[in-house]
């Protein structure tokens, strides 16, 4: 069994980019961002997702890598109606190949499971305060992945994680004010339908 240690020193650096989805940026110290053109779509290469402008009525307002090879992208979409806010966040990056020697035989089960778990306790432990009200099992076009649900002050924030053809890790980020989560639900799920091209 690959040494716990080991693995959060693979995953530390990557799980540190996204998780605010408070604000435009999404960026990390430890990595290396690029702004990219905000006024075209974006297909990323090699994989299955796509970042365009707009999706019906709802603006993306950064685009970015987070690497020199630009296997790593994340996106962010906002839109507001009266009194909702709502913004969502994309991140998608290769499944660590390091991970994928440590786990032959797993079929990436174990490392979106050890990935999920660091990922929600990194958010659960910064600023600011938020209950966990929930977790499940989810699956997006046939892609297996796990759900943490938080509540902080009057806001509602989501973090899903999936592991997509054993070959990426695909990770989503909702915030949104409490009272409005029957308007943001079908918002949602448009977005994801047209990031995830599977």
């Amino acid at each position: 069994m690959v040494n716990f240690r080991f693995a959060l020193c693979i995953l530390c650096p990557i799980i540190t980019i996204g998780c605010n989805s408070n604000t435009n940026s999404i960026t990390s110290p430890k990595t290396s961002t690029t702004n990219l053109d905000a006024q075209s779509d974006y297909l990323h290469a090699n994989s299955p997702f796509q970042l365009p402008v707009k999706i019906n009525h709802i603006q993306r307002v950064s685009l970015n890598t987070h690497n020199a090879s630009g296997t790593d992208v994340s996106g962010s979409y906002h839109w507001k109606n009266n009194n909702c806010k709502f913004i969502a966040t994309y991140y998608f990056y290769p499944i660590p190949q390091n991970l994928m020697a440590a786990y032959p035989d797993s079929k990436t089960n174990k490392i979106l499971k050890l990935m999920y778990e660091t990922t929600r306790d990194f958010i659960m432990n910064t600023p600011p305060k938020k209950a966990l009200i929930s977790e499940k099992l989810v699956s997006q076009n046939g892609s297996q992945g796990h759900e943490t649900l938080y509540e902080m002050n009057q806001t509602t924030s989501v973090l899903r994680l999936y592991a997509v053809d054993n070959l990426w890790f695909l990770k989503h980020r909702y915030t949104y004010n409490k009272d409005c989560v029957t308007t943001v639900t079908p918002l949602i799920k448009t977005i994801n339908q047209v990031v995830y091209l599977n």
